[in-house]
């Protein structure tokens, strides 16, 4: 090959082993011939430099795992490394790991420890519902609904006073000879109570808020007074001698029914309008209403012993006169 004579300078320069030297010229053709001499290289030279970080560094790669497939293994959060130029990393798969996060092809990423895989809550169900401590602490249990709930079902349960707690719907229920204090479920937003054994519910019973239902089942159930408070009160007097002392019932509507014998000694009403059945013998033997209607029903053999309304508008059936 021949070059132009702008070669002096380039004939010049100092050599350096393994490069193109000159070493002949022709002055006829105006030009430097070439001709490549190749030198070996010698301790400390630049080749040594050159070629041993080469070999350090091929030495890492087999080590990282240059020469094996990349690994599948279930880690726990490795990142798994796809072969570019680099080395493929030893971590766990993408999908099996707690939260290491899967690299594409690159070109010389090493395997790592991955990232920490999201924090999981505890779980837990929901905020509970403001008043239920007060119900666990007076005795009742908090439902699913947020109902505090008395059961006294139990022969002998809750001897003393069994009270709901204000700001929450209450259901009270007692068996034979429990409930032997007072019942009261006047704070109540919704009140419901089941005397169903007998004797039970011996002290007095106190019924409210936006509706409530009182039922004395058992045979001498509520043996002293029975108050229904709220606005919608339904009050059942079923058992042989259930409520024989008071029977009180105010609010918007109140429906009373009488159907055991010798049932509502007592009964007064002075609600809006009132509904009351005495079918049971001797029952409503003192029967008093007021208020805009008292809807009154006396089947019962000698029951309704008297009868006092003094509401906008009276049936009686059949008519008894007020003593």
């Amino acid at each position: 090959m021949c070059w132009k004579a702008a070669c002096r300078a380039v004939g010049t320069r100092a050599s350096r082993p393994g490069r193109n030297r000159p070493l002949t010229s022709s002055r006829e053709c105006g030009v430097i011939s070439w001709r490549m001499v190749v030198e070996p290289p010698r301790p400390g030279s630049y080749w040594r430099r050159l070629l041993l970080p080469l070999v350090l560094g091929s030495c890492m790669l087999n080590r990282a795992g240059l020469e094996g497939a990349p690994s599948v293994g279930g880690g726990s959060g490795g990142a798994t490394v796809l072969a570019g130029d680099g080395a493929v990393g030893s971590g766990g798969s993408p999908f099996e790991g707690a939260g290491g996060a899967f690299v594409a092809p690159g070109t010389g990423g090493s395997d790592g420890d991955g990232g920490a895989g999201p924090t999981l809550g505890t779980g837990g169900g929901p905020p509970e519902r403001a008043g239920c401590a007060a119900c666990r602490d007076r005795g009742g249990a908090c439902s699913a609904a947020g109902t505090c709930v008395f059961d006294c079902s139990a022969a002998g349960a809750c001897p003393t006073n069994v009270q709901c707690p204000p700001g929450l719907p209450c259901s009270i229920t007692c068996g034979p000879s429990s409930c032997a204090g007072d019942v009261d479920c006047g704070d109540a937003l919704r009140c419901d109570v089941t005397c169903s054994g007998d004797r039970s519910c011996a002290g007095r019973v106190r019924c409210a808020g936006s509706t409530c239902t009182a039922t004395c089942g058992g045979a001498g159930s509520c043996a002293m007074r029975v108050s229904g408070e709220g606005n919608e009160n339904r009050i059942t007097c079923m058992g042989m001698d259930s409520c024989p002392g008071e029977v009180r019932c105010q609010g918007t509507r109140c429906t009373l029914e009488c159907g055991g014998p010798g049932t509502c000694g007592d009964l007064t009403s002075n609600a809006a309008q009132a509904t009351i059945r005495c079918g049971g013998r001797g029952a409503c033997a003192d029967l008093t209403c007021s208020g805009n209607l008292c809807d009154i029903a006396c089947p019962g053999v000698t029951s309704c012993g008297s009868v006092c309304c003094s509401a906008a508008t009276c049936r009686v059936t059949p008519m008894r006169s007020c003593r």
